[in-house]
């Protein structure tokens, strides 16, 4: 039985608590945490967090963000310095970084505050509150982090644990099948059932010899199987007698 799904409410209030008072502290409008997806190259919202202020994704190779992931010390820009990079965006005049992780963890986390106000300055007592607060909300992050796999786990295993259960249904569905006196038509019959679709089972000469569908009985009306085929082929047939 799949473990219980954790829940990420707790987690995902807290650090937005701590996201809420390091961007007023700092001297920001809103603050985010961005995590490095190394196999895409970009940056993307921490899962959970991601507000309307939060950039979609970053780009690893971004001048600013190589700064900020090279460096023990917050990255300030504004104004033109923003232009071409893909922290630029409508409301954003200004942005701080700051490396979360300690150098080389993986995945790298970010903390990125922006505001929409060119002329603030970034005062170095600001600067001092947000290393202050460096670990715990890097903390935050990577509790977020681990709940988000946990819950990536257990659908995982919920998924595992269904596909098992609907292998075994058509497992007891065929082994019935195979028993009955007019075999092929109950295995069209449990085919179409499973399916949940119209089955049709043909010959080589194109003769109907079961049809079924999934929510009446009886008789069938089966198309032919030069219809069929007519309706479905991308061009030539490859072969003289095609086999649906």
């Amino acid at each position: 039985m799949p473990p219980p799904l954790p829940a990420s409410a707790a987690p995902l209030r807290l650090l937005s608590g701590l996201l809420a008072q390091a961007a007023t502290h700092a001297g920001f409008a809103s603050a985010g945490v961005l995590v490095a997806d190394d196999s895409r190259g970009v940056l993307l919202p921490l899962p959970g967090t991601r507000s309307a202020s939060t950039p979609h994704r970053v780009r690893s190779d971004c001048p600013l963000v190589r700064r900020a992931l090279n460096s023990s010390d917050a990255v300030h820009a504004s104004g033109r310095s923003l232009s071409g990079t893909d922290l630029d965006g409508p409301g954003i005049a200004r942005v701080g970084l700051l490396r979360l992780s300690d150098d080389g963890e993986a995945p790298a986390r970010l903390l990125v505050l922006t505001d929409a106000d060119p002329t603030a300055e970034f005062t170095g007592r600001q600067r001092t509150t947000l290393l202050t607060v460096r670990t715990l909300l890097d903390d935050a992050a990577t509790t977020v982090l681990a709940t988000e796999e946990h819950h990536r786990r257990w659908r995982d295993l919920e998924q595992s644990r269904q596909l098992a259960a609907e292998r075994t249904l058509v497992d007891e569905h065929l082994d019935d099948a195979v028993t009955a006196v007019d075999c092929m038509s109950a295995i069209v019959r449990a085919c179409s059932t499973l399916a949940g679709k119209t089955v049709l089972l043909f010959d080589r000469r194109g003769r109907t010899i079961a049809a079924a569908t999934p929510d009446t009985a009886g008789h069938v009306a089966a198309p032919a199987l030069t219809d069929i085929l007519r309706a479905h082929s991308a061009g030539t047939a490859t072969a003289p007698d095609p086999v649906v």
